[in-house]
């Protein structure tokens, strides 16, 4: 059951993200978010204008699937152990 809801969380965060980060339009030197929560930068680089996407588009759904995964699995024990009596 962990599995299954980290799975399908990370996946639908993921997909969030990734739309948010498409239709989010950045100005040069502008960035989305900080540290490990770094999603999108866009800058100057020279002659060249560079666009890279940080580490925060794995991270965050990948924290927030965990999160919801053990939120949800001690609520389906707790409730399990209220429904038999252990």
């Amino acid at each position: 059951m962990f599995v299954r809801v980290f799975t399908s969380t990370t996946v639908i965060v993921f997909s969030i993200i990734m739309i948010f980060i498409n239709q989010f339009d950045l100005e040069i030197n502008q960035k989305i978010g900080k540290g490990i929560f770094y999603l999108k930068g866009y800058y100057e680089q020279g002659n060249e204008i560079v666009m890279e996407q940080g580490i925060g588009v794995i991270t965050i759904p990948l924290i927030i699937g965990f999160i919801v995964s053990v939120v949800v699995t001690t609520i389906s024990t707790i409730r399990k152990k209220q429904k038999y009596g252990a």
